[in-house]
């Protein structure tokens, strides 16, 4: 494969353009002088680029790896955080007259690292005399278990804040990029970490670990833009959404669906109200109203609180989370049992419309007194609460459905077997100080304390780069305790990859910028402490950006194999990572799956292939010889903590790589690894599918980014039903989170003619030419299948078939439609 090198990569960001300019309050920024502020360090005086020489050193490492994407930059850049201030902390600066008379504009603190204050609320006050200008906190938030007041002198339980500078403070004009500064408060309780989740029913889910000193925790919403809203008060460390205070409002909604049934005639029976056809209400939200943001603040005795936690923001996951189902009952007309629908539309809570698998085990049969050829089932539908979904069947009876019913739920059963296989990592990265994590990354450091001498292991007979790889040498009298550490964890990582093959870890290697280089490098490496000091990266002052960062690097580099959690140590300025396996196993798995990838790609690459052969080659080998491992699924939902050592293999490429067995994790990044190695342009990603957790990938085809699923193009009759195939084409059926990849909009699938059914001639836009090719493939195969149109209905697919049996006296045994794909056997 030919590797394209690069120099020194000088942009460092990927995404997360910020529009300062619609921030109400601060004014806008323009072109201008940078000149920095005065207590506040400038980040041109923290950045160890232009007088240390181990960044030079570490940039030269970056040009042994290729790199994925174009140069790009944040709008902000940033100081060191700072971290603890008092509660009434004011800023000061030197400030000239002119730059005085903008005072108003030239500061604004936020409490998000979006830098947008929901509702467009102000902290901060700004006022100038006699050469200082201060910012000083001013109607700044307090939380009671009330809801929440207004604050003043101090920062009020805001925690985690952010101070941007807008205006040069020499010449009062506007900076072309503002200059943001963390910051936090200290208060009684260390403040929460929290994530948001969904469980096995995909209802959602707040969490955060114990905190010292803390009886119980107070989880508010922000609703339009007069503060916080009290959602509920627990002494545990999780609460869902059916815990919310408004949650009880969906007994209204309940009301409804019951008067409609009873309206349109339905048994009496229906209306037992015992049945779940609404949740996660209480996570609707509005732009309008500025709803659907969540935060905890923990309580303890003697009125001791904690600062605010983190905000998230439902939106975040609301396509993960089922709202209501579209049609709480559909009426079809069968002829067998096969005939009843598999899937039902539901609306999640963003609005969309996503396909869900019907549940029918132990589903209830109602008969209707005027008609025995008439069944009403009240079904589940799969992975949610719903429980009140009905499916009224008419030309079967209750014996004839009870003989078969067997066929649907084995259907079904098919179909959710492979729904699930994703692990879901904890992320807790927060400015929010920690004892715990610096005394672990202590820990760590003394184990490292022989690379950090200069003792490193001996390398093993595995290609290894030519000119080995040279990481940052940041170690110098002057350096901060953050660099040195960096420079402490860069032995072991380098004694580490080029133990592997530098060379080889390249062919595979995916990072975007200089952050998610060392981070991947570090992940690869196995390293539990990775080092982000400001000092070299400025951008990791940017806390969402280093989770988003950090997610999109352990995604695209299969090779780090299983990671359980990770947490950020705001005065180690370092993530603390935990992994599923000892770094020994795990290098050594990494060792034989690039050793089985390299082989396969010489066994099943040709160097005169196009880019569509070689991922039909990848592809089909992987479907043809590989098989899913249902028992790691068959266990409910997993998480990494709660991998053992039969499953982990079944959640990386080892496991489809070197024993042809895995779910669809180990299917995804297999083929990413094959695929960059072959010399294409592959990318994992993960979401849902029918509401469980799924991974699979993007593919370069050509110039042409394509969705591509291994994993379900392994199945009987729809074999490679989704191969290249568009982003119109998967909508509502595989529903990304966008979590793997940052850039998201760089890798759109929209050309259809990369499509496999496309290709071969097998693809429908006009129903009227369904039966003629469905007829010609019977002629040579007991079955046909052909793509059609994601809005054909049931009663315009009934339509074709019988156009097949007169028009052609095919006689056809069943027929099926997945994927848009239908399926006719003889």
């Amino acid at each position: 494969m030919k590797k394209k090198r690069i120099g020194r990569i000088t942009a460092t960001i990927l995404i997360m353009v910020l529009m300062i300019s619609s921030l109400s309050g601060c004014g806008r920024f323009m072109n201008g002088n940078t000149n920095g502020n005065a207590n506040v360090p400038a980040p041109e005086e923290s950045t160890v680029a232009d007088n240390n020489e181990g960044t030079q050193e570490f940039n030269d490492l970056l040009s042994e790896f290729q790199t994925n994407s174009e140069e790009l930059r944040l709008q902000e850049t940033y100081n060191q955080p700072m971290l603890n201030l008092p509660a009434d902390y004011v800023f000061e600066f030197e400030c000239s007259a002119k730059a005085g008379s903008y005072a108003y504009d030239a500061f604004c603190v936020y409490n998000s690292p979006d830098l947008v204050n929901i509702g467009g609320s102000r902290f901060n006050w700004n006022t100038y005399e006699d050469g200082t200008l201060r910012v000083e906190p001013n109607s700044a938030l307090y939380l009671t278990k009330e809801g929440s007041v207004r604050s003043d002198g101090t920062w009020g339980t805001l925690n985690e804040l952010y101070l941007v500078q807008y205006i040069d403070l020499k010449t009062g004009e506007y900076l072309e990029t503002p200059i943001v500064t963390p910051f936090t408060v200290e208060h009684d309780l260390q403040a929460p970490i929290i994530t948001q989740s969904v469980d096995e029913n995909n209802c959602y889910m707040l969490s955060w670990k114990e905190i010292p000193g803390a009886t119980e925790y107070v989880v508010y919403e922000h609703f339009f833009d007069v503060g916080y809203e009290v959602q509920c008060i627990t002494s545990e460390t999780s609460v869902s959404a059916d815990e919310f205070q408004r949650q009880k409002e969906s007994d209204e909604l309940l009301d409804l669906f019951y008067q409609d049934l009873e309206n349109a005639g339905y048994p009496d029976y229906i209306t037992d109200r015992d049945g779940v056809s609404c949740m996660n209400v209480a996570l609707e939200y509005s732009d309008d109203m500025e709803s659907g943001y969540f935060l905890v603040v923990a309580m303890g005795e003697d009125g001791k609180q904690s600062g605010t936690s983190n905000i998230v923001d439902v939106r975040e996951i609301a396509n993960k989370l089922p709202n209501e189902i579209v049609d709480t009952s559909v009426e079809v007309n069968v002829e067998s049992a096969l005939d009843a629908p598999t899937y039902v539309d539901v609306r999640m809570v963003d609005g969309s419309v996503q396909q869900m698998v019907i549940d029918y085990h132990g589903a209830q049969l109602y008969g209707y007194e005027n008609d025995t050829n008439k069944i009403a089932i009240q079904a589940h539908v799969a992975n949610t609460l719903f429980d009140n979904f009905f499916v009224i069947l008419n030309g079967i009876t209750s014996e004839e459905l009870m003989e078969d019913g067997h066929l649907i739920t084995e259907r079904q059963d098919d179909i959710l077997s492979k729904i699930g296989g994703t692990q879901t990592p904890e992320i807790s990265i927060s400015y929010t100080p920690s004892e715990e994590l610096t005394q672990a990354i202590e820990a760590f450091r003394e184990e490292m304390s022989d690379y950090s001498a200069g003792v490193t292991p001996e390398p093993s007979d595995e290609p290894s780069s030519e000119d080995g790889m040279d990481l940052p040498d940041t170690s110098s009298a002057t350096a901060s305790e953050q660099v040195q550490l960096m420079n402490e964890v860069k032995a072991y990582v380098q004694a580490t990859l080029n133990d592997i093959g530098s060379d080889r870890v390249n062919d595979v290697f995916y990072a975007s910028n200089d952050m998610e280089a060392w981070i991947a490098m570090c992940l690869i490496a196995q390293s539990e402490v990775i080092p982000l000091p400001v000092e070299v990266f400025p951008e990791a002052a940017n806390i969402n950006y280093v989770s988003m960062v950090f997610m999109e690097a352990y995604r695209q580099n299969p090779l780090s194999g299983v990671m359980v959690q990770t947490q950020y140590s705001s005065t180690d300025q370092a993530l603390l990572v935990q992994y599923a396996e000892t770094p020994e196993v795990r290098i050594a798995k990494t060792k034989e799956e690039l050793d089985t990838a390299y082989a396969l790609v010489d066994r099943i690459i040709d160097d005169g292939m196009s880019d569509y052969e070689k991922v039909l080659a990848i592809n089909d080998y992987f479907r043809l010889n590989a098989s899913y491992d249902y028992d790691s699924t068959a266990t409910g939902t997993l998480t990494p903590s709660m991998l053992t050592e039969p499953f982990i293999d079944a959640h990386t490429p080892h496991g489809i790589l070197c024993h042809n067995y895995g779910v669809c994790e180990s299917y995804s990044e297999a083929f990413v690894i094959v695929a960059r190695i072959a010399g294409l342009e592959a990318m994992c990603e993960t979401g849902t599918i029918y509401g469980g957790g799924h991974e699979w990938n993007r593919v370069k085809v050509d110039g042409s980014w394509c969705v591509l699923d291994v994993t379900n193009n392994d199945v009987d009759y729809f074999s490679n039903a989704l191969f290249n195939v568009t982003d119109e084409q998967i909508e509502g059926i595989l529903v990304p989170d966008n979590s793997a990849i940052i850039a998201y909009e760089n890798y759109a699938a929209t050309d259809p003619t990369k499509e496999y059914y496309y290709v071969n001639g097998w693809s429908v836009t006009d129903l009227s030419q369904a039966d003629d090719i469905l007829a010609e493939r019977l002629e040579v195969s007991d079955y046909a299948a052909i793509r059609i149109p994601a809005d054909v209905t049931k009663s315009e697919l009934e339509e074709v078939l019988e156009d097949l049996v007169y028009d052609h006296e095919v006689n056809y045994g069943n027929a099926g439609a997945q994927f848009n794909i239908l399926c006719v056997a003889k």
